[in-house]
């Protein structure tokens, strides 16, 4: 199966998302993050209930790391990219980086783990084998699961 496929998003920084100064605000990132990943979920399977609202499972937030590169303005482009590095037996880490997409500025890269849980146990469990092959296809080249 081809890896190495990436997930393209993009917008602009909105103002209501920024600071006083018109600087995005830091505690901002991790949400636009996840209208990332949201937007990325629907593409693979177009139904947002299945990845949301799923009488089975849910893919609740392990970890979360961000490193902040440059000032995002208000108003300024930008586009994010989505690749994968890591796919367990139940979890999985998404990759974020953020460029300007014409001067190519870096704003931020960020990871995120997420773990797939037992709806009603709340355990972990397995990634489950018809979303597995999705997410195989944005593994970055050399990733392996653990």
């Amino acid at each position: 199966m081809p890896q190495n496929q990436v997930f393209n998003y993009e917008s602009h920084f909105h103002f209501n998302d920024c600071d006083p100064a018109g600087i995005f605000y830091f505690g901002n990132v991790p949400n636009l993050c996840h209208r990332t990943y949201e937007t990325w979920l629907n593409t693979l399977i177009k139904d947002w209930g299945f990845w949301f609202n799923n009488s089975e499972w849910i893919i609740p937030i392990k970890n979360c790391n961000v490193d902040y590169l440059s000032p995002m303005r208000a108003g300024e482009a930008f586009h994010i990219e989505l690749t994968l590095s890591q796919m367990s037996q139940s979890s999985f880490t998404t990759h974020y980086h953020a460029f300007h997409p014409q001067t190519k500025t870096s704003y931020f890269k960020a990871q995120i783990v997420h773990v797939f849980v037992d709806k009603v146990s709340f355990k972990k469990s397995s990634v489950p084998s018809n979303v597995r092959p999705l997410f195989e296809t944005y593994l970055k080249e050399g990733s392996h699961e653990n």
